[in-house]
């Protein structure tokens, strides 16, 4: 997947600053002069950060209304097909990367908040407003990102038929600011040359669509998703965030 690097910089806000000093001092008997000062300046040292945060490079993914096998691997497949999203932190300080994800799509389509299924077909109901219905969800890690280079990096909790909100491990995306799927990645600095999986993290797509309807490029269906990037003090890290319950270390919530 393509990556782009969203800032790369020195900051001047160092981590670690020694200041300049002046130093003055009289009455030293080496300097053979009665009432006379010597000044010893010092330059000021900077130890820059350097922000380097990986985002992905495009939020593509499927809609696959019939559960067809679009793989090949002779099963069917979610209705809802998406790649891993990564975010990766290579600067050497920590950061807090907030996203903010919307679903939109055009007249014809219907976001749902929640999703309510036929007790029988197990399909997601039909919309009442007469439009095609989809639920999206955006599902976060349940452990620590697996760095070995074989298979995906994210441990995601799949979706299984009829779950609904009260049973994903992630958030409902809404179509307005107000119902933006909103996270909270605490990444750690990467300061050694084997990164840390500390440093890595992301998250999926998953849903359901009405199978009675045909989805086309004329539906505009878009996912949006606003990246905000803070640099953290440690202070900041223990005093205003902790870990949210249930999921990896880099997904954290407010104090």
């Amino acid at each position: 997947m393509v990556k782009k690097i969203i800032i790369t910089c020195a900051a001047v806000l160092a981590a670690t600053t020694i200041f300049s000093t002046t130093v003055f001092t009289a009455g030293k008997d080496s300097w053979n002069a009665n009432e006379t000062n010597t000044i010893i300046e010092s330059p000021v040292y900077l130890d820059h950060s350097v922000i380097d945060v990986e985002l992905p490079g495009d939020l593509n993914f499927a809609i696959n209304p019939l559960s067809l096998d679009t793989d090949g691997d002779g099963t069917a497949d979610p209705q809802i097909i998406s790649g891993e999203y990564l975010i990766t932190n290579n600067s050497n300080v920590p950061v807090l990367v907030e996203a903010a994800t919307t679903l939109t799509g055009g007249d014809k389509i219907d976001v749902l908040s929640d999703a309510v299924y036929d007790e029988k077909t197990k399909d997601l109901k039909a919309s009442a407003h007469g439009k095609k219905a989809i639920w999206m969800v955006q599902l976060l890690p349940t452990a620590p990102a697996n760095l070995s280079g074989e298979g995906e990096l994210l441990t995601i909790t799949p979706l299984k038929p009829m779950d609904n909100s009260t049973n994903i491990k992630g958030r409902v995306i809404g179509s307005t600011e107000d119902t933006a799927a909103k996270v909270l990645f605490l990444l750690e600095a990467n300061t050694s040359e084997a990164m840390n999986p500390g440093c890595v993290s992301g998250f999926k797509f998953a849903g359901a669509v009405d199978p009675a309807q045909i989805f086309d490029e004329t539906d505009d269906v878009k996912v949006t998703t606003v990246f905000t990037l803070n640099i953290l003090s440690p202070t900041q890290i223990t005093q205003n965030y902790t870990q949210e319950a249930g999921y990896d270390q880099t997904i954290v919530k407010a104090k």
